[in-house]
């Protein structure tokens, strides 16, 4: 089996919320940073500040367990988190060094100066979002603690990438595209169809998929389009069909492209959502699928109830997606009347280990999978997320029903396309009976010649 090259994932660690009482106490080693610094606790209420020359902090009662802290300095760039674990029973001591170093360069918008003017930078890795403003000629500089990769936002619309490399001072500039895609969205009978939801997505790069919302008049315009394929999705449209992705290339010299969208009228339909237990399943998401593509999506009330709009003239298959895991299928909704779905039991966890023949970790692996029989379309994989491994080669579906589950490892998202249309006529490389409780399946991976 071909040794797999896909996209990053950041997993989040979610910090154990039920018991309170931890204490962290922070000791700073600045080095050269003499200034001020804040420290936050991700996801978390918690802040402290340290006046220049201040090394410690203290912080009572935070919930034990894997945190995230968020450290800050007085420049756009002295941003850093640490991770830590917290135990109840103990305090726990920190050391932690700052670094040192320096960024500089120029942001420019098709070649010109993009001058004064705010950009924001979010962190790949971490829970960070900074600002900086450019000078008259387009110009930054910064102090920098944490090298890598920050996504560029500029006018709220992800245009780029800030890569920082290891060095003392590095020299960065960053060119964003002076090309726009704008149109309308309306419905079959003209009318403007305002706060309708858009994913447009480049070269095939799910990863970078960028949404925007429509305007009262339905107008809507991306900013710093990169040249190429474009995929242009409605993500969201209530109370109205979506309709097929629409395609088309932006070449290198296209400055403007206009796109217009027209959302199908559909059958209301009404689902009852319940458990294994015949109680509602309440706030649950549940997805029309037809052609491989959602064409509407709604989420069941308390009472485990819906309204969703399905295709006229043809059927289309139902995914039932609970927050807490499981996964239902309906593979007909052309029937009259309402529609009763019952949730199967998450009573099982899956963990596929990715490793090389040499028995090391194999991280960024992702995988196509098939359910009692049942391939997982990509427009659903894009809505439940996309399994990958984790650093340590562990991919993990922590709350799935029992069943006989099958996976395609994939390196690409051609790869992953080509999977998904052929998969019905062979076997999948790797097939598992999951039980009751832990289910734990060791693939390897032989390195391309």
């Amino acid at each position: 089996m071909s040794h797999c090259r896909c996209l990053a994932i950041v997993l989040l660690i979610v910090a154990a919320a039920h018991a309170r009482g931890a204490k962290l106490r922070i000791e700073f080693e600045r080095g050269a940073e003499k200034g001020p610094l804040t420290v936050r606790v991700a996801h978390h209420p918690a802040v402290k500040t340290l006046k220049p020359g201040e090394s410690a902090v203290l912080f009572d009662d935070l919930p034990p367990g894997s945190r995230e802290l968020l450290v800050e300095g007085d420049a756009p760039l002295k941003v850093m988190s640490v991770m830590t674990f917290l135990d109840a029973k103990q305090a726990t001591r920190l050391r932690v060094a700052i670094p040192s170093g320096f960024v500089y360069g120029r942001f420019t918008l098709g070649g010109h100066a993009l001058a004064n003017r705010e950009i924001v930078l979010d962190s790949a890795a971490e829970s960070w979002r900074t600002r900086l403003t450019t000078a008259a000629d387009g110009s930054y500089q910064s102090v920098v603690w944490r090298r890598g990769d920050y996504n560029v936002v500029l006018d709220g619309q992800s245009v780029g990438t800030l890569a920082i490399p290891e060095g003392l001072a590095p020299h960065v500039d960053v060119d964003i595209p002076d090309r726009h895609i704008s149109g309308r969205v309306t419905t079959a009978s003209g009318a403007p169809a305002s706060d309708v939801v858009l994913a447009l997505e480049t070269n095939g790069m799910r990863h970078t998929m960028r949404r925007i919302t429509t305007d009262a008049d339905g107008g809507f315009t991306y900013i710093g389009v990169q040249a190429g394929k474009q995929t242009l999705r409605v993500s969201a449209a209530e109370g109205l069909l979506r309709p097929k992705p629409i395609e088309f290339q932006l070449g290198t010299a296209d400055e403007q492209r206009e796109v217009n969208v027209v959302l199908d009228d559909g059958v209301r339909r009404i689902v009852d959502v319940v458990d294994q237990h015949d109680a509602p399943g309440a706030d649950v998401k549940v997805l029309c699928v037809a052609g491989g593509e959602i064409r509407s999506s709604v989420t069941t009330t308390a009472k485990g109830e819906a309204a969703i709009d399905v295709p006229r003239g043809g059927g289309c298959t139902l995914y039932v997606l609970p927050r807490e895991g499981a996964l239902a299928i309906r593979r007909s909704a052309s029937d009259p009347g309402r529609i009763r779905i019952a949730l199967p039991s998450a009573s099982a966890a899956i963990d596929l280990v990715a490793r090389r023949t040499d028995g090391t970790a194999l991280p960024e692996v992702s995988f196509v999978m098939r359910y009692n029989g049942e391939i997982v379309p990509l427009a659903v994989v894009r809505e439940i997320g996309v399994l990958y491994t984790d650093g340590d080669g562990v991919a993990r579906l922590p709350r799935v029903p029992p069943g006989f589950y099958e996976f395609w490892p994939y390196r690409s998202d051609d790869e992953m396309a080509a999977i998904v249309e052929t998969a019905g006529v062979g076997d999948a490389p790797i097939g598992l009976n999951a039980k009751v409780g832990e289910n734990r399946i060791e693939v390897r991976f032989a390195k391309r010649h």
